[in-house]
């Protein structure tokens, strides 16, 4: 008697080190990201209004405000959260978010401590600053 038909599900899971039906939903699906949720982009409410926002958003060169454009697209009759848009424009936008300059380096303490016990005519001129 040959293998039988669930013998090459076992052999997968085990190899995937997945459950059985995860194993058996991918086996039957005709594509991957029918079993796949949240892998492929899905469309947005806001996905229609795109071409407006993004002339509004270069336009003003980007310095339009979210609450502006969501109280411009209320008056262009959408009716949506302000977190809507807000999550939209994270998505969507592709901006590099803007990180703080890092402060200069701290001296280390071997350092700090030269400073204080040589004589300060010892010191460089980088030292005195």
């Amino acid at each position: 008697m040959g293998p039988g038909p669930d013998s090459s599900f076992s052999t997968a899971r085990k190899e995937a080190g997945s459950a059985s039906d995860t194993v058996q939903r991918y086996a039957r699906a005709e594509h991957w990201h029918q079993v796949s949720p949240g892998r492929h982009r899905r469309g947005s409410r806001l996905d229609v209004h795109y071409p407006y926002l993004s002339r509004r958003i270069a336009s003003t060169r980007g310095g339009i405000s979210l609450t502006a454009l969501h109280s411009e697209l209320a008056e262009r009759g959408r009716q949506g959260s302000y977190s809507t848009l807000r999550d939209w424009a994270r998505r969507c936008l592709h901006q590099p978010r803007r990180t703080p300059h890092k402060p200069s380096a701290l001296p280390t303490a071997r350092l700090a401590t030269g400073w204080l016990t040589r004589r300060p005519s010892s010191l460089s001129e980088d030292e005195h600053r």
